[in-house]
């Protein structure tokens, strides 16, 4: 038997079910409105608040009144047996604003955000494996920009701050990819990404390592001066320390390329390159069984 709760997705264009049944969401504002309530997970919001985040400076006089259209038409359509006198019980009113009550699991944002806590957490435990898999499973729940559709000012400001959270996100993957080992494997999607992100250092660091660390010294040099151009045509800054710091070390073929891992990565997804020493070798060289092929030598010896 299907689950009848209700289930809702942001990260992409804006949908809910009912069990298996896609709910018909209403018109554009009403979607809007749905979409800032649920992108405050479970945290009321004032009436102006909302007017603001729905509307911005081009709140039209009647705002309150569409406001409490558009929550009405929403209540119908997420509690659509509750009797007429009943309280609204999942999008209900409060002393500090409007709350829309979403349970754990029925939001993929707050999926997303579970998966990549765990992730962080074998990460921070050594289980690089288990830290990458809880990545890409996070990424996975992705289906186009937050929201992808509906426009706000609140809407807008979320949908840029998710993006940006999704790409580091994307680059703490591939620097797990990169520790366990695939590098070749990593080097398209590099290049792919820069293409939609030319200006972060981070992934032509990451696209540097992988080039050297499959071999492709020069390719690697050639990214660095890719980037140089780029930021210095666009920004007209060479680039950070530590994308110069990369550099040097490829130029010089320091062995400490070898090991390196990006590690302690904060919340907000920022890193740098530091080197990580690899597993020293702790065993002693296996006794020799004696010479081979040199009679005449041992004989002179003897």
């Amino acid at each position: 038997m299907s689950d009848p709760g209700l289930r809702f997705q942001v990260l992409g264009p804006l949908q809910a079910w009912r069990g298996d049944a896609t709910l018909k969401l209403g018109p554009v504002q009403q979607r809007v409105v749905l979409a800032v309530l649920l992108l405050q997970q479970n945290r009321p919001i004032g009436r102006q608040q909302m007017i603001n985040a729905v509307w911005g400076e081009a709140e039209p006089r009647c705002a309150a009144n569409l406001l409490h259209r558009h929550v009405s038409g929403l209540r119908r359509v997420l509690e659509p047996d509750r009797p007429a006198r009943a309280a609204p019980g999942q999008l209900a009113w409060t002393d500090t604003g409007y709350l829309l009550s979403v349970p754990a699991g029925r939001l993929d944002l707050e999926i997303f955000d579970r998966e990549v806590d765990r992730a962080r957490k074998a990460r921070t435990e050594g289980d690089l494996s288990v830290a990458a898999d809880g990545l890409r499973s996070a990424l996975a729940l992705w289906r186009g920009p937050a929201c992808e559709g509906l426009a706000g000012p609140f809407l807008d400001a979320q949908r840029d701050r998710l993006g940006e959270r999704l790409i580091g996100i994307v680059e703490e993957r591939i620097e797990l990819d990169l520790a366990i080992g695939d590098h070749a494997d990593l080097i398209p999607e590099l290049r792919h990404l820069i293409t939609e992100h030319p200006l972060r250092e981070r992934l032509y660091g990451l696209l540097m390592l992988a080039l050297y660390r499959s071999g492709r010294q020069a390719d690697a040099l050639a990214a660095f001066q890719d980037a140089r151009v780029l930021l210095r045509d666009e920004l007209g800054v060479d680039p950070a320390a530590p994308l110069q710091r990369l550099h040097q070390q490829i130029l010089t073929g320091d062995p400490e390329l070898a090991a390196v891992a990006y590690r302690d990565i904060p919340a907000d997804g920022d890193s740098t390159l530091v080197p990580a020493q690899l597993p020293v070798p702790a065993q002693l060289p296996h006794s020799m069984p004696g010479f081979s092929g040199r009679r005449a030598q041992l004989d002179q010896l003897n």
